[in-house]
């Protein structure tokens, strides 16, 4: 069974270099001007940036709490907030966080995943099991689709289940040994396909 480590799926370094913090994590002007345009407060703004900087970094957001201290330290300083001012379980617990999220997707042009994004998965999982038997290669596929179209990540998790399923799916369809999506077109012909 892989692991998240063993596929694409985006995650923080629990210690980030310096050259990243700088690269990855350091809010620009305008995203500034867009923190201060949609929290009431410099701490406020502080918990949206952590927010947007990691949401760019990884295409998914993330509990506030679970972000690595020393990103969350490179973003606030870098506005002159004091770290011990944030509550950042308060922020994700918060109306504002989710309003946040949207006004963070529309900024990035991502879509929010749902039904139309879980279809599009099924059908590029289910592709992708005809040709590669690692299950990390097949959420690997589906990770590249949701990016390349723009879709925020779901849990690595959804991911992997997709995956299993559809790997599952077309073992069930090629139940004899050497017979598989590779085989001849005479002995695929044979197999009726769902």
């Amino acid at each position: 069974m892989p692991t998240i480590r063993d596929t694409a799926y985006p995650r923080l370094k629990a210690i980030p270099t310096r050259g990243d913090l700088k690269r990855l994590f350091t809010p620009t002007q305008g995203e500034q001007a867009l923190a201060q345009e949609s929290c009431s407060t410099r701490v406020v703004q502080a918990c949206f940036l952590v927010l947007m900087k990691t949401f760019q970094k990884l295409g998914y957001f993330v509990a506030l709490r679970d972000v690595p201290p020393l990103i969350v330290g490179h973003v606030v300083k870098s506005l002159g907030v004091d770290k011990a001012k944030l509550d950042l379980e308060g922020y994700d617990l918060s109306g504002s966080r989710r309003r946040h999220m949207q006004i963070i997707r529309d900024r990035l042009e991502v879509k929010r995943y749902d039904t139309i994004a879980e279809q599009m998965v099924i059908e590029v999982v289910e592709e992708a099991a005809q040709h590669k038997e690692d299950l990390a290669d097949i959420v690997n596929v589906a990770i590249e689709e949701l990016v390349r179209q723009s879709y925020e990540l779901p849990g690595f998790t959804v991911l992997l289940r997709m995956a299993r399923q559809a790997r599952a799916e077309l073992n069930r369809c090629f139940p004899v040994a050497g017979v598989g999506p590779n085989s001849a077109p005479t002995l695929l012909s044979a197999v009726p396909l769902p």
